[in-house]
Order: structure tokens, then sequence, then C-alpha cells
């Protein structure tokens, strides 16, 4: 809220070469004891904020599926 910062996640894929439609997106306020996880390829970005923020990034990836 007043510092800003929240995570804005666009909830339609766009097609190839094209930008996320504006007017789908659901925001989440940096809060504390809040965690956010998403697939890597869904279009995210964060809000300009106004203060000092912090940010952890991990990435999963799943085995190989056998043949």
């Amino acid at each position: 809220p007043e510092m800003g910062g929240a995570f804005r996640a666009h909830l339609a894929r766009p097609e190839e070469d094209q930008k996320p439609d504006p007017e789908r997106f659901r925001d989440v306020q940096p809060q504390g004891g809040t965690l956010v996880l998403f697939r890597s390829d869904m279009p995210h970005e964060v809000l300009p904020t106004f203060g000092q923020r912090f940010a952890l990034s991990m990435w999963c990836h799943a085995a190989d599926s056998p043949q």
C-alpha cells in the first residue's frame, strides 16, 4: 500500500510476440508471512516501490519423465 511494491500477475498468457492484456491481472500486496508461487512462464511484474524491499527467487526443476 503506502510503500508500493505489489506483485502483479497477469491472468492470461499472451499469444507469441504479444503483450499481456493490461485489463486482466491480480495484485498481491507485500505483507509479512505472504508467499507467492507461480510458473515462470506466467507474465508478471513488481509495481514501483517507495522503500527498501527484498526478494528471494527459487527455481524448482522436475526430473525428466520416463519415456
